[in-house]
């Protein structure tokens, strides 16, 4: 009992520390994508879009996935205590981040003709991905060093580059989006990834590494683990980033720039408000998960305390965003966006079975078993969710992709489950299953009153719901964290000391 309560804490105490992050980003991106709305309009945001999915398919095509092959052998190596393994592991994934972030801005400078033709039906823009180049090596830098600090479970130093990070960003962006408008989008997102990249540098750097002496045969072969693991993610995100870029192209062609500005700015308000939830879980759990891996029990144990915890705290926020779409949307952008409500309502109830299924996803990756990721990444996830929204884009336009997001996120829910079920003994607590009962009924009860209800009264029971699902996460976390008790002895010390 006591290991339970000391697992559910650790999860909690990681989700608290990067949900106050979140939170604190989600302000910063409501000052960054109000200046964007009123600066640069949905034209802007869907012409910002293309930039970012071009780079990133880019990035992951050239990064061989090394950053998440890394995670599992470091983090094994930090949690045995093997300083010297730890520290040959770094020296060498060090290489290898430099290696393929040369690699990806080389990729881009030779195919920044092609891109810009590709993309904008023109070679105008040549210049502007020769920039984009320089982006792309900081990032893949900036992910190196990120990485490095998981691995050593640094969670304090990582909360402070997610806040350091965006503050800098947009400090630096406002000039560039005020003076030079859609033509700052570049040198704004070139800047953003120099200042992240000395941040994350600032902090990687005071982890204890001992410089060792390796060959460029030991660095290789010592690496290739990393990019064996990572080959599997490469392709799914591979095929990710070229779907995501040609959905892209495809909502430009037949809706225009400025629908493709509402899919992009839903999703940006839909991942703003859970993104507090799955950045604790990229960067705490699956480290965590890693250094399980080889004991399924522990693993069963691990991934349905993580699930409760999540399921608890993602639902009354997913019930907030269908009860508070407009307002959120005339706060993180402008009433251009207004459109974007019905996307994001359905873009919800699909949030929470993406929540309920990456615990889940995690596992195969913390095992190494590639095949089984690459099936579901690459095959399920990318390619069935393009065709599926592609189908439901031509039927129903921007409300077919929310409907296409629900769809796609409850089917693999259903195939991840049956297949690590079979592979791994994975099975879903009793206890789990009763929290995503309860807090599905209250998400669905607040989606159809919102759906087919008068504004007033969907508030009303959209309020409700809002209240009874905090109340019983709250109810359920106190029973599990006995969190009554810690506010108490928080208040008796705060006491003492005055």
């Amino acid at each position: 009992m006591g290991e339970t309560k000391s697992e559910y804490k650790q999860i909690f105490k990681a989700t608290s520390l990067f949900g106050g992050v979140q939170v604190f980003k989600i302000m910063i991106s409501l000052i960054n994508s109000k200046i964007i709305a009123v600066f640069l309009g949905t034209e802007g945001l869907g012409v910002l879009g293309l930039y970012n999915s071009t780079v990133s398919m880019v990035k992951n095509i050239s990064s061989f996935g090394i950053s998440f092959g890394a995670i599992r052998d470091i983090s094994n190596a930090s949690e045995s205590d093997d300083h010297h393994l730890f520290s040959k592991l770094v020296n060498i994934y060090k290489k290898w981040v430099w290696v393929t972030g040369v690699l990806g801005m080389l990729v881009m400078l030779s195919l920044s003709k092609y891109l810009s033709f590709w993309t904008f039906e023109s070679y105008d823009y040549t210049f502007t991905f020769i920039l984009l180049s320089v982006s792309l090596l900081f990032l893949s830098l900036t992910d190196g060093q990120s990485t490095i600090l998981r691995c050593s479970r640094r969670l304090k130093e990582l909360a402070v580059i997610g806040i350091l990070g965006p503050v800098l960003g947009l400090l630096l962006s406002v000039p560039f989006y005020f003076f030079l408008g859609i033509k700052g989008i570049v040198p704004s997102l070139v800047s953003f990834s120099i200042i992240s990249f000395i941040v994350a540098w600032f902090f990687a750097r005071k982890v204890p590494v001992k410089k060792l002496s390796l060959t460029m045969k030991d660095s290789f072969f010592g690496g290739f683990s990393f990019a064996k693991i990572g080959l599997a993610l490469t392709a799914g995100s591979l095929i990710a980033s070229i779907i995501a870029y040609f959905l892209n192209l495809i909502i430009v062609n037949i809706g225009g720039e400025e629908e493709l500005g509402l899919y992009k700015a839903g999703l940006s308000i839909t991942n703003q408000y859970i993104g507090l939830v799955f950045t604790a879980m990229g960067v705490d759990f699956f480290p965590r998960l890693s250094g399980l891996s080889s004991d399924n029990k522990k693993v069963r144990s691990a991934v349905n305390y993580q699930s409760e915890i999540t399921v608890l705290i993602v639902t009354p926020i997913l019930v907030l965003l269908i009860i508070s779409t407009p307002l959120a949307i005339r706060l993180f952008f402008t009433a251009e966006f207004l459109p974007a409500i019905i996307f994001i309502k359905w873009a919800a109830l699909g949030a929470f079975f993406k929540a309920i299924s990456w615990p889940i996803g995690y596992i195969s990756l913390s095992k190494g078993d590639s095949k089984v990721y690459f099936y579901l990444e690459s095959i399920y996830s990318n390619i069935a969710q393009f065709s599926l929204n592609l189908y439901f884009y031509y039927m129903w336009g921007l409300e077919g992709l929310g409907v296409s997001y629900l769809i796609c996120f409850i089917l693999y829910t259903i195939i991840v489950y049956k297949i690590t079920n079979t592979r791994y003994s994975f099975s879903w607590s009793f206890e789990f299953k009763k929290i995503a009962l309860i807090m599905f009924v209250l998400l669905l009860i607040t989606f159809n009153v919102s759906y087919f209800m008068d504004t007033l009264s969907s508030y009303i029971w959209g309020a409700l719901a809002f209240l009874v699902s905090a109340a019983y996460a709250l109810f359920v976390l106190n029973k599990k964290l006995d969190i009554k008790s810690f506010i108490k002895r928080l208040l008796k010390k705060k006491k003492n000391k005055e």
